[in-house]
């Protein structure tokens, strides 16, 4: 749905072009909570879609930008900050430690929880491997016809004028599956 909304396409449309990438093998799906992601070939590491999947919402992500300005928060303080009532943030948090964005330390009202440190490794392991993605993207494009031109590559976002049948377009496309963790931690 959400690729729909973005391309103002029926959906339809493309989940019949999502069945074709996939049976060509462009593509790879993984159904997380209930919702089918898609990702490039090669580009998410299966197990790591649960991350992807638990970002797809605005608590977490708000919750990651509060922890990433401090060392240890407990509960409470997040609650504090994000005034939205304690049993939803439990859920998230409990959610979050389950997918490995987040790590619980000590018990009870002790309890303090911390941006997990596996995951700042995967961040930069996947930003790592973007360029690898754009360049192969590129290949892709120009192989079937789409001769793409002014290519920039500035972080882990490609850049690039496409030709169409209409004419030329510029399209930017993000190259790291952990960009939207990465923005929410800084």
């Amino acid at each position: 749905r959400s690729i729909s909304r973005a391309m103002k396409t029926s959906l339809t449309t493309v989940n019949w072009h999502l069945g074709q990438l996939l049976e060509y093998g462009y593509i790879e799906t993984k159904l997380v909570n209930s919702k089918k992601l898609y990702w490039p070939r090669g580009m998410l590491k299966p197990e790591d879609s649960e991350m992807i999947g638990c970002m797809g919402h605005d608590v977490p992500s708000e919750i990651l930008h509060i922890m990433g300005r401090s060392q240890g928060i407990r509960q409470k303080m997040i609650v504090k900050k994000m005034h939205i009532r304690q049993q939803n943030i439990d859920f998230w948090l409990n959610k979050m430690v389950k997918c490995g964005l987040v790590q619980r330390t000590g018990k009870g009202m002790g309890t303090t929880f911390n941006i997990s440190e596996n995951l700042v490794n995967k961040i930069e392991f996947y930003d790592g491997t973007a360029r690898y993605f754009s360049k192969t993207l590129i290949k892709l494009l120009y192989n079937d016809g789409l001769m793409p031109h002014n290519a920039r590559f500035k972080a882990t976002r490609l850049g690039l004028d496409i030709k169409t049948p209409s004419g030329k377009k510029r399209i930017h496309l993000e190259c790291s599956p952990m960009a939207s963790i990465r923005r929410a931690i800084k």
